[in-house]
């Protein structure tokens, strides 16, 4: 009952990005992936609560390896890690000066975003404040317009510096019922075609050069070669 609900929320959602825009098909959703934890990444803010020791309290920014610093920790490393785990990391590090440490963090300020451009009511940024595919993402941007190639959406992330692009195929996965699960990833860039562009390739190169903010284009090195995957 509980997965029907949450799919039936999900419908929702996509049915209301209104009659300009196209109306989703939405298949079976991996209740579990709704609910996945968010990661902490670089840039991060938290907000670290000692409950019993409020002098040792901090907000605290992760720097770019991941690191965070505290008095009573010193360096630990928490990129990466779910919110949970970096409590429970903080515990034991701490317990050397503290006496039973009890700890409580969040995040105040999340650097991780994705940018949605292309064929969406109201392409920029998204926060990724909480775990999000590809169709979640462009939901947040009110959704597809009727223009959208569905069939040839590009995801561009980066790999030891360098761009890499996948071809996602969301039209044969949403005829299908089996959506795409995969998550989004910081920093990553999805561009969603016009129908009737043949070359993915031409087209990132025309919507990174002539389209998108000077924030974006820092992300092109070179020409970005397009994968054949599907999926």
């Amino acid at each position: 009952m509980a997965r029907l609900i949450l799919v039936g929320v999900f419908c929702s959602l996509v049915m209301v990005t209104g009659c300009a825009k196209q109306q989703i098909p939405v298949g079976n959703v991996d209740v579990n992936l709704l609910e996945a934890p968010y990661r902490i990444h670089p840039g991060d803010r938290i907000d670290v609560k000692f409950e019993y020791h409020p002098l040792d309290s901090r907000v605290v920014t992760v720097d770019s390896d991941g690191m965070m610093n505290l008095p009573v920790t010193g360096d630990v490393h928490v990129g990466g890690l779910t919110l949970r785990e970096v409590e429970s990391l903080l515990e034991k590090r701490s317990a050397r000066f503290l006496r039973n440490p009890v700890v409580n963090a969040t995040v105040s300020e999340s650097t991780a975003r994705v940018f949605i451009g292309g064929e969406v009511l109201s392409p920029g940024f998204v926060p990724l404040t909480k775990p999000m595919t590809t169709l979640q993402a462009v939901i947040e941007r009110g959704g597809f317009l009727p223009t959208a190639n569905l069939a040839d959406i590009v995801v561009i992330s980066h790999a030891e510096g360098h761009p890499i692009a996948r071809r996602l195929n969301l039209k044969d996965q949403m005829e299908s019922g089996a959506l795409d699960t995969t998550l989004l990833s910081a920093d990553e860039v999805v561009l969603i075609p016009k129908t009737g562009i043949a070359k993915a390739n031409q087209f990132v190169q025309q919507f990174l050069n002539n389209m998108t903010p000077q924030i974006v284009r820092q992300i092109r090195f070179g020409t970005i070669d397009i994968t054949g995957s599907n999926n």
